[in-house]
């Protein structure tokens, strides 16, 4: 019996072997692949694309700021988890003195069930208000004349990709938006350009 089932016994040739070592990498490849979608799966685009400010009654000013979001990724959508915006008085985002802005998109955060679609971009507005007084002197200065070097916006944010049913990890986004400069309300028609955000 042992000699028939010696018989039946196909011993593997160098064929059988290479057979197997491809059949490997493709697997290998088809993981990596499958994990390098999962945890790279797209790119978000930020930018300024409005600024201004409006001068109240009592003194105060309050700057306005819409922000766009491009979600170039042509297979994942994306959740966002947090946003916050942070206006730093100079040139670059190592300043010392910062105020936080106020999310006002009333859309904004989004219900569990709404995501940013793939590519798709969402609008999100934001606002500072400064009062009369020493903040207004020692935070703005001279940076809301239209010839100045303007703030450094400064966007984090936590988001999620979903690619079909499965979800990556949270990754933690920050950017920087230089020189954006808040045109006064009455003078819209000279407003910048759309100021370009890097992290």
């Amino acid at each position: 019996m042992a000699a028939g089932d010696d018989g039946r016994r196909k011993s593997w040739t160098a064929g059988d072997y290479i057979l197997a070592a491809l059949g490997g990498c493709v697997a290998a490849t088809a993981m990596v692949i499958i994990v390098s979608v999962v945890f790279s799966p797209g790119r978000i685009i930020f930018s300024i694309t409005h600024a201004s400010h409006k001068k109240l009654a009592d003194g105060a000013v309050n700057l306005r700021l819409a922000i766009l979001a491009n979600n170039t990724s042509h297979r994942a959508k994306v959740r966002f988890l947090s946003f916050s915006v942070v206006l730093i008085n100079s040139s670059s985002s190592n300043g010392p003195y910062t105020m936080d802005a106020q999310v006002v998109d009333p859309t904004f955060p989004f219900p569990n069930a709404t995501y940013l679609l793939e590519p798709t971009t969402m609008s999100i507005t934001a606002s500072v208000h400064l009062v009369a007084g020493d903040i207004l002197s020692y935070f703005a200065g001279q940076r809301l004349e239209s010839d100045s070097a303007g703030f450094t916006v400064v966007l984090r944010s936590q988001v999620r990709f979903w690619i079909g049913k499965a979800r990556t990890k949270i990754f933690d986004l920050r950017v920087s938006c230089p020189g954006v400069k808040f045109v006064q309300d009455r003078h819209k028609s000279r407003a910048q350009p759309p100021v370009q955000c890097y992290g």
